[in-house]
This record gives structure tokens, C-alpha cells and sequence, in this order.
């Protein structure tokens, strides 16, 4: 089962304390420097003691993390990077 990008949006709009559509724009790519939406996935760098204290600089971390068969590769465009656990 893959989640679908527009519940992953709704999801990402959530988060971000506004339901305007047109908000979830400001996500996308180029990303702000002290916000960040990381994926997690197989396929991203592996997480590390560096990795932990770049994140604890920043003013907000969303962190979508799959369980499933993966996300819709459309959520991509509102991902500012992917991060392997192990």
C-alpha cells in the first residue's frame, strides 16, 4: 500500500498549523533554511551523530516516515531530503 500525495499533503498541512493549500507551496523546493521535511526511506543517507545535531538547529522538523510499501513519488516535490534509520 502506498500513502497517496494528497493525503500526505493534508497530512504536511497539518503539521504546519495551516489548512491553506496554497501554503503547502511554501514547502516545496527551494527548502527554507530552518525548516526541513525529511522522508524516511532505504534509499536516503544514512542518519548520523552529524545528521542529529544539523536537525537540532532547526526551527521546525517534520519527519514523514513510511511503513508501508512507500510514499507517492509526486510528495517528493515537498520533501527537503530522504534519511536511511539503518
Amino acid at each position: 500500500m502506498v500513502l497517496c500525495v494528497d493525503v500526505l499533503k493534508k497530512a504536511l498541512s497539518f503539521a504546519t498549523n495551516d489548512l491553506d493549500q496554497r501554503s503547502i507551496a511554501l514547502w516545496a523546493k527551494p527548502p527554507a533554511p530552518d525548516k526541513k521535511v525529511i522522508l524516511t526511506s532505504a534509499r536516503g543517507t544514512p542518519f548520523s551523530q552529524n545528521k542529529a545535531q544539523e536537525f537540532s538547529k532547526l526551527k521546525e522538523l517534520i519527519i514523514f516516515a513510511g511503513h508501508y510499501e512507500g510514499f507517492d513519488e509526486r510528495f517528493s516535490d515537498y520533501i527537503d531530503e530522504e534519511i536511511s534509520l539503518g
